[in-house]
């Protein structure tokens, strides 16, 4: 794949994360008087672990910190900035990254959300600087109106040399809505 082309498809990724930040950021939802009003912050803590696909040995375990806003464009929406620090096999790996998440469907009485959507960032650490976009899905269940645990897989892809990253990163924590 040539750089111009690396390049449109960067350009493309990044405008569409932050036109669906921009929207989760401006968009609101009438709702009615007696329930929540759809547009809210969130903040989410917890373990992440990158495990490569290929081989044992490029395992790290870390910690993942998010904060976002929601909205409604389509689907109901989540989009924000991600901070995580990992390490393993004496390397430490942080990722800055913008994400949008759509929540796909609700069950069980708005109580389980499958979502997905992607992150797109830069990692970073001991090692060398790559972009990176990866497409992501999850589930969170509610266990109060405003707290939730959450489950997240994702596939990084390197956009310097559009490949496969050879690893799946997942995360499992707790979602505060505010």
């Amino acid at each position: 794949m040539n750089k111009i082309t690396k390049w449109i498809v960067g350009a493309f990724c990044a405008v569409a994360l932050l036109t669906s930040t921009f929207a989760a950021t401006t968009a609101t939802v009438k709702a009615p008087a007696q329930t929540v009003q759809a547009e809210q912050w969130t903040l989410t803590l917890g373990g992440v672990g990158n495990t490569a696909t290929t081989s044992g040995t490029d395992t790290a375990f870390g910690a993942d910190l998010s904060i976002g806003r929601t909205g409604h464009l389509l689907l109901p929406l989540e989009a924000g900035l991600r901070q995580s620090v990992s390490y393993g096999d004496s390397t430490t790996t942080l990722n800055t990254r913008l994400y949008s998440d759509w929540t796909v469907v609700s069950l069980f009485n708005n109580k389980l959300d499958l979502f997905a959507g992607a992150a797109v960032g830069l990692q970073y650490g001991n090692q060398k600087p790559s972009w990176e976009i990866a497409p992501e899905a999850g589930v969170r269940w509610w266990l109060k109106k405003d707290v939730a645990v959450l489950g997240r897989a994702e596939v990084p892809w390197d956009l310097d040399g559009w490949e496969f990253k050879d690893s799946v990163r997942y995360f499992l924590g707790v979602q505060v809505r505010f």
